[in-house]
This record gives structure tokens, sequence and C-alpha cells, in this order.
């Protein structure tokens, strides 16, 4: 596998960052860690693959613009969030914004494997 794909976690939450990069380095996939959504590629760097955003390090606000921020990288097969299952509010916004799957912070560990290994194996796709 290209040692360039890579997935982008926007998130401040540090609980988060060793599980989610776990579940990516099983699945030979880094982990760029960011708490700033707008994030950019460095001059002769590659898109990520993925993107993974924690709402809670976001204001909703901002929402619209990170999902067009998201839309508009080259390489990116998928969005997606996670969030505490108290503020469905802001779960119902990411889907509206097209992110998939959106999570609460109980699911990630389970369900965001499975996502992980399916943008994994497109990655690998020609």
């Amino acid at each position: 596998m290209d040692k360039a794909e890579y997935v982008l976690l926007v998130t401040k939450d540090l609980f988060f960052v060793p599980v989610i990069r776990g579940l990516a380095e099983s699945l030979d996939l880094e982990i760029l860690v960011t708490s700033k959504w707008q994030w950019q590629v460095e001059p002769g760097g590659a898109d990520p693959i993925a993107a993974i955003v924690d709402l809670s390090a976001i204001s909703l606000n901002d929402l619209p613009e990170i999902a067009k921020h998201l839309d508009s990288v080259t390489r990116l097969q998928a969005k997606s969030a996670f969030g505490s299952h108290v503020h469905t509010i802001r779960l119902e916004r990411a889907q509206e914004f097209g992110f998939d799957p959106v999570l609460t912070k109980g699911q990630v560990q389970h369900s965001l494997s499975k996502a992980l290994q399916a943008w994994s194996k497109a990655a690998e796709s020609p």
C-alpha cells in the first residue's frame, strides 16, 4: 500500500486519537491528526483518502463550510463524523451535509473499523 494513504482526523479529544490510530494502523493506513478543520495539503503532499471529524471539535455553524472544504479534496473517498449521543442536532446536521457514517462516540471503535476497511480497500483499487 502506498505510504501516502492516510486519513485526516479533526479532533481536540486526545482519547480518540489512539483508538482511531490503532484501527487505522491495523489496515496500514496512517492518521494525520489536526484540530483545525481548515487543514491544507502541504505542497507536494497527497490528499487524504478519507476524513473523520469530531463534531465536538468544531462549531456547528462551520459545518456547511467544513463539508464543502472536504468535498473539494481530490482523493477524498469519504467523510465521517462522530459526536456525543446527547447532541443529536450535531449528528443530524452532519448527516445532512453528507458525512457517512455519522457515529456516536460509543460506536466509534466498532463501526469506524468497518468504514476504515472499506476506505482502505477502495484506496487499493486502481
